[in-house]
């Protein structure tokens, strides 16, 4: 037997040692991989997912809520508008108070009086009660009839 400071390595001893580590490496790798399946350490993920459903539902409600709040607004103006025009003297040269779309944007190039009213052809009267999303059916007397009413003038006036 040769003196312990010259003792040959084991192979055989070495060979098993590294197939224990390797193994042992395996099945710590694929055990790290599996706890993401455990819900307490996943929870994080889990939350951030359900936060930006949040955030995004939120972002929708915001959008709704605005256009809620234009609507109000502009039924508001247009209501004082309708008031004002009910109440003219409705002749045909009696200025009118404009009507805002439901978007509460201003109609491009809105009519003066009721005389002016009168005077549209088909496709002007159509593009007026386009932009206040307003049907756009019948002979050009009844759609002309109908934006008056719309826009408050009185019976009398109509």
């Amino acid at each position: 037997m040769a003196a312990p400071d010259q003792e040959q390595p084991d192979f055989a001893a070495m060979v098993e040692v590294m197939n224990v580590i390797s193994r042992s490496h395996l099945s710590l790798a694929t055990n790290l991989q599996r706890m993401g399946n455990i819900p307490a350490l996943d929870a994080g993920a889990q939350i951030l997912v359900e936060l930006r459903n949040i955030g995004q539902r939120l972002g929708a409600l915001e959008r709704g809520v605005a256009g809620i709040s234009t609507r109000l607004s502009s039924a508001d103006y247009n209501a004082v508008a309708r008031l004002t025009n009910s109440a003219l003297a409705t002749t045909a040269d009696s200025r009118l108070s404009p009507l805002r779309t439901p978007d509460n944007q201003e109609v491009p190039n809105f009519l003066l009086t009721p005389g002016d009213i009168d005077r549209l052809n088909s496709a002007d009267v159509n593009a007026i009660l386009n932009s206040y999303g307003l049907p756009t059916v019948g002979v050009v007397a009844v759609r002309r009839r109908q934006l008056k009413k719309y826009l408050g003038i009185t019976m009398a006036g109509i």
